[in-house]
């Protein structure tokens, strides 16, 4: 199995579903799959059929008897918790899209009471393909009315849309620049098409400058702008 191209980061789940078919005349007994996990991506829980369980500590669904002619199925859900280690390879197709991972999680199905006469059907895999994102956690650009906005955040980049504005116009704080990584941008937009009568005046949280100023206003229905953090302050870009 091959997943959709995924946005992978700290965190991201994947859940998918695998099936245990015994196709033979007679039970199989004391029948088990084992799973190989990749680096930096772990077990998180699981929907298992009845009377079957899982072990986290050998990384084992543990199904028992499975009879004759009898297709069960498991719903696994995992986590990435170590985006930084997962292996990746560049995507030869597409020069902008970065590099894509393609990790894998391997399973095999087993027993160890009766003689399997096929093992050519026990092994599956899952190959996780997706590019790393370093989602970043931030503050939501404050307001004095507490009027609702969106922020988002991607790779080295924070999206803030500015859905509602104060009448008379609306002050925004960046956020405090120790949340913030050198070359990280910072793009704020007027979404309510009202800036241009409402000016939304961005300013620093402390005594950081954009293009040497303390503060930068939009005043055009729509407007937007993108800043540069250079470590210290910001660029208009």
């Amino acid at each position: 199995m091959l997943t959709e191209p995924l946005n992978l980061y700290n965190g991201k789940e994947i859940t998918f579903s695998i099936d245990a078919t015994n196709n033979g005349t007679i039970n199989s007994n004391n029948t088990f799959v084992s799973f190989n996990f990749p680096n930096g991506v772990s077990y998180k829980n699981s929907s298992l059929p009845a009377g079957t369980t899982w072990d986290n500590v050998s990384k084992v669904w543990d199904i028992g008897l499975l009879t004759a002619d009898t297709t069960i199925t498991a719903t696994l859900t995992v986590v990435v918790d170590d985006i930084s280690i997962l292996e990746a390879r560049k995507n030869t197709e597409c020069e902008k899209c970065g590099d894509i991972t393609y990790n894998t999680i391997n399973w095999e199905i087993s027993n160890s009471s009766e003689t399997d006469l096929n093992i050519t059907n026990n092994e599956g895999k899952l190959v996780i393909q997706g590019v790393k994102s370093d989602v970043i956690t931030s503050e939501v650009l404050t307001s004095g009315s507490g009027n609702s906005n969106i922020s988002a955040s991607v790779k080295n980049r924070l999206f803030y849309l500015i859905t509602d504005i104060n009448s008379g116009g609306d002050v925004k704080t960046l956020p405090d620049i120790s949340t913030l990584t050198t070359g990280q941008i910072i793009t704020i937009k007027d979404t309510s098409g009202n800036a241009g009568t409402d000016n939304i005046t961005i300013e620093t949280f402390s005594t950081e400058t954009i293009d040497g100023a303390l503060s930068y206003v939009i005043n055009t229905d729509y407007g937007s702008i993108n800043l540069l953090f250079n470590g210290i302050n910001y660029s208009i870009v």
